[in-house]
């Protein structure tokens, strides 16, 4: 089983939006959010230790990232779960 990153990294938007503009990139993240939530998709956010604290100690857009893809109801697991649910066929792949 291959799961494809994205297209974007956390490094990239944050370079985009500027590392302290956490609106821009919380914004940019929750209209990806919308849309897998949309279209029933398996999204893989990529979003590195090192950069998540270096302008952000309070993990911020990770918090927000997390609060609005639970208020959406979208479920938040690690690839090992995944795989186990699709190898189980509780979701298929």
């Amino acid at each position: 089983m291959e799961i494809p990153v994205q297209a974007w990294q956390d490094v990239y938007l944050r370079e985009k939006y500027g590392w302290a503009n956490f609106n821009a990139y919380l914004k940019h993240g929750k209209e990806d959010l919308d849309y897998i939530f949309d279209h029933n998709l398996v999204w893989n956010y990529v979003q590195h230790d090192w950069s998540s604290i270096k302008s952000d100690p309070e993990m911020t857009i990770t918090r927000g990232i997390i609060i609005y893809s639970l208020k959406k109801e979208i479920r938040i697991m690690s690839y090992q779960e995944y795989y186990e649910e699709v190898k189980s066929g509780t979701i298929s792949d």
